[in-house]
């Protein structure tokens, strides 16, 4: 189908599950469109998972971190981030990988919040939805881990995290050259 069609189609399944229809059918085809080859109709889809909660697309959201048109990376950083969840991306008491291990390339970065920061962190709607990401997914302990990160990015969407939460954690972030 054109473009516009699927575009079309994909709203159109976001309003009747909005409306409390429970379609398992129009979950699969909305969670299908978030890997759609057009950014426009993935971006739509992606804002719609998040909002309706689809927990189903957990997968295909975490793989369109490395989305390389910018606007459907940070629809699936936000629709993430509205999934919730503890420790999705497995990380948590793992020690912090070295900003040298991290990846370098967009198409590398898959399912992985702290590569896609180092990577992609320059970006403020990207490193927005990623703070936003990060506080819905980790408490505060591990997120002050991260005042010790090697990339600012990384550090940034943390504290970011920290300050809508108002943690005293922030207080970690002030020793030493942490931004």
């Amino acid at each position: 189908a054109p473009s516009t069609a699927r575009l079309h189609a994909t709203w159109s399944l976001a309003i009747l599950l909005r409306r409390g229809k429970s379609v398992t059918e129009a979950e699969e085809a909305l969670v299908m469109a978030t890997e759609d080859s057009d950014p426009d109709v993935r971006c739509v889809a992606r804002r719609a998972a998040g909002e309706l909660r689809l927990t189903g697309a957990r997968g295909r959201l975490l793989a369109g971190l490395g989305d390389p048109d910018s606007r459907a990376a940070f629809e699936a950083t936000l629709a993430l981030a509205r999934l919730g969840g503890r420790d999705p991306l497995g990380w948590m008491g793992r020690p912090l990988p070295p900003v040298e291990q991290l990846p370098v390339r967009p198409e590398q970065v898959q399912a992985d919040l702290l590569p896609f920061l180092h990577q992609r962190g320059d970006d403020p709607y990207l490193a927005h939805a990623a703070s936003l990401a990060l506080l819905a997914w980790y408490p505060d302990e591990d997120l002050a881990r991260l005042a010790r990160a090697g990339s600012p990015a990384v550090r940034s969407a943390a504290l970011q995290a920290l300050r809508r939460a108002r943690s005293p954690r922030i207080a970690d972030f002030l020793s030493g050259d942490t931004l």
